[in-house]
């Protein structure tokens, strides 16, 4: 230890300059150096106490904006959660209404189905039975046909339409396109040929010419008798002869005077009564139904009721118009014309062609 101060107290004074001081300096030295100045530790003491409150108070802000901070963080995490927890509740929600849903549509979706596979499978046996009875349906329209061409024919009389119903029953065999229709085809084409061939009678010109007639009735002048005209003056001939004698020509004159008071007239015609005036009218309303009736009978090929009321028109015309008059002369040559007319023709069987499809119809039925 000795040593070792002996050793350091050189090297201090080789570090401390020297330095020619006094007694009283050194004392002075040595007093400072044992006593140190208060007022500058108090200042450094009060900094350091100041320095630490400043560090205190940031240290208790940090903490305290840290809290706050954590305490949002807390809120908004809170917040989050419950707003994520509401929309797990709704998406559970529309969960269960889209499988809701889901049900509902699979269920519809499997009634359609059912009903689309009754469907298919009634559209399939209609199929197969109309496969089946392609040729009895195709034969019972040929057989309509026939039918309404012969019900033309021979009731209404209309030939045309009779054609138009063969050719359409024509067409569908040809449809049909079947060898054992061929000879039902051969008839209805023979059929075909009769109508077209048959002879036309002029029915609408017929009833023209009625209704023409009837119309100028009104115009015809009625019949006046003779028996009530008045007789012929004397010949002069007969005056000129007892012209030689004045009293024998005045008796002849007072005779035949006389003998025209008295005529005596000898007929054996049947006299018909005077027509009254105030029954004109009704003399020509009754001729001009007689007309008209003979027009529908022609519209109606009914010859026996066009001949009688033609008959009967000829009559009354020449027994009550005048039939001296040239309007009364054409109305009876045109009666007399109508009365010859032929109105209608003698129709041909066109029933062949539907017997044998009956009979052909019949067969595949059997089979």
């Amino acid at each position: 230890m000795v040593d070792k101060e002996q050793d350091q107290a050189p090297a201090a004074q080789q570090l401390t300059p020297q330095t020619e001081e006094g007694p009283a300096d050194r004392a002075e030295n040595a007093n400072e150096t044992k006593v140190p100045k208060p007022h500058g530790g108090r200042a450094w003491a009060g900094l350091a106490i100041v320095l630490s409150f400043i560090a205190l108070a940031a240290s208790g802000y940090v903490a305290y904006t840290l809290y706050q901070k954590q305490a949002l963080l807390d809120a908004d995490v809170l917040g989050t959660l419950d707003q994520l927890k509401a929309n797990i509740q709704q998406i559970e929600n529309n969960e269960t209404q889209v499988e809701r849903e889901v049900e509902r549509i699979k269920k519809q979706f499997s009634d359609a189905k059912h009903v689309q596979d009754t469907l298919a499978s009634a559209i399939e046996k209609i199929t197969n039975e109309l496969g089946r009875n392609r040729t009895g349906w195709a034969l019972a329209e040929i057989e309509q046909l026939l039918l309404i061409a012969n019900y033309r024919l021979q009731l209404a009389h209309d030939p045309d339409t009779a054609i138009a119903a063969l050719l359409a029953a024509d067409r569908r065999l040809q449809q049909l396109a079947e060898p054992r229709l061929l000879p039902i085809r051969k008839l209805v084409a023979t059929e075909i040929t009769q109508l077209q061939s048959l002879e036309r009678a002029d029915v609408p010109g017929i009833a023209l010419k009625l209704g023409s007639l009837a119309d100028g009735l009104q115009k015809l002048p009625l019949s006046v008798e003779d028996r009530f005209r008045p007789p012929p003056p004397p010949a002069q001939a007969e005056s000129e002869t007892g012209a030689g004698s004045t009293f024998w020509g005045v008796l002849r004159q007072i005779w035949l005077d006389t003998l025209g008071l008295v005529r005596i007239r000898k007929t054996t015609e049947v006299q018909k009564p005077l027509l009254a005036p105030e029954h004109d009218y009704f003399l020509r309303e009754n001729l001009r139904l007689m007309l008209y009736g003979a027009q529908l009978a022609v519209l109606q090929a009914d010859v026996t009721t066009y001949t009688q009321n033609i008959e009967a028109a000829q009559k009354w015309v020449s027994d009550y118009f005048d039939t001296d008059a040239q309007s009364v002369i054409n109305v009876r040559q045109e009666l007399s014309g109508l009365l010859d007319a032929k109105i209608t023709v003698e129709l041909p069987d066109i029933s062949g062609s539907l017997t044998a499809l009956r009979a052909v119809a019949s067969n595949k039925n059997e089979s």
